[in-house]
């Protein structure tokens, strides 16, 4: 969701829920969900082509496996932290149809007390738009 400052920028706003799989452990995962807002500043000051859009938030629920060394037990681990974003890639403003076409990359860190988890991923959003008259 965004909302526009100027033809070129918007303070945007993100709830998700995102759900790993770890390497080593195709059968475990870990789970969060970040609250976010950002900024996004289009290079070209046109409201489309090339962006940057930084983002800071907080994981309202996060859930990592681990295991319990003196009780030899699997346990899950549930977290809160901080999260950083940062999203880069393009857009195409299709404005006869209303439509517009994000393309980017992401890298996102969620920080909490026993550590942190860095997630990195390649995205496509479609919003719709009245279109101008």
């Amino acid at each position: 969701m965004g909302f526009h400052i100027s033809e070129a920028d918007e303070i945007t706003g993100e709830i998700g829920f995102n759900d790993y799989t770890l390497k080593d452990l195709p059968t475990y995962g870990i789970l969060t969900a970040p609250l976010k807002v950002g900024y996004q500043y289009t290079i070209d000051r046109t409201g489309s082509g090339f962006y940057v859009e930084p983002q800071l938030g907080y994981n309202i629920v996060g859930i990592v496996p681990s295991y319990n060394n003196s009780t030899y037990q699997e346990e899950e681990t549930k977290f809160k932290g901080v999260v950083g974003t940062i999203n880069g890639g393009y857009i195409i403003n299709w404005e006869s149809i209303g439509t517009k076409i994000n393309v980017g990359l992401r890298y996102e860190n969620v920080f909490y007390g026993g550590g942190s988890v860095h997630a990195t991923g390649m995205f496509i959003l479609f919003s719709f738009q009245k279109k101008k008259e």
